[in-house]
């Protein structure tokens, strides 16, 4: 067991042995992020947070992210304003936080060095989510009341389908012309009438196609 965690540990993106360059970056909410917490690049683990601080004297992005990324990973992370983001993610719903660097297309700046800053990236958090879905929830709630109402109604015999369902005069005429139907569908398959002739009689059956064969 002692020698898998010490082969872990130097063959590891967080091993103690691997060459390592220090990244910051600058939050307005940390978002859950502490020390030891993944670090990625574009969802590959490449390093792990080491430090947060609230920064004095920044009114705005006060929270201090320092990270530990594999030195191998460099080519992949650019600085300056134009360069690599990192943004705060949650892994899953309610998964832990970490800290995601990504380089998007058309991304320019020089490769990054030991100690530089990369810009933080616009990731909404929980309080945005719930409020971006206040009214989506608003709509379904208005669209629920609507289909109560209009159960109700019908449960109540109003409207059309309400009289057709609860009406016992509107049913049993339905029921009849269904009766009917049956009727005209039983006199057929027992050759009664012209056309249940037509299909039973295979003479007649014979002399009408004759008539369709001279007519064409």
């Amino acid at each position: 067991m002692t020698l898998a965690i010490l082969v872990f540990l130097i063959s590891g993106t967080s091993g103690l042995f691997s060459s390592k360059i220090t990244l910051v970056s600058y939050f307005d909410n940390a978002e859950g992020i502490r020390q030891g917490q993944p670090v990625d690049f574009s969802g590959v683990p490449i390093g792990n947070v080491t430090a947060v601080h609230v920064v004095r004297g920044r009114p705005t992005a006060p929270v201090q992210v320092v990270m530990k990324v594999n030195q191998k990973y460099r080519e992949f992370i650019v600085s300056g304003e134009k360069g690599s983001t990192a943004t705060v993610q949650t892994a899953g719903v309610l998964g832990e936080s970490f800290i995601d660097i990504i380089t998007k297309v058309g991304a320019t700046g020089p490769q990054v060095k030991d100690g530089d800053e990369l810009k933080a990236g616009n990731t909404p958090g929980y309080a945005d989510v719930i409020r971006s879905s206040q009214g989506t929830l608003q709509n379904i709630d208005v669209l629920l009341g609507h289909a109560n109402d209009i159960l109700a109604q019908i449960q109540g015999g109003k409207g059309t389908l309400g009289q057709v369902i609860y009406d016992p005069a509107m049913i049993n005429k339905i029921n009849g012309i269904l009766n009917q139907v049956q009727g005209l569908l039983n006199d057929v398959n027992n050759g009664q009438g012209t056309i249940g002739q037509l299909f039973k009689d295979k003479t007649l059956y014979l002399k009408a196609n004759d008539a369709i064969d001279k007519l064409d």
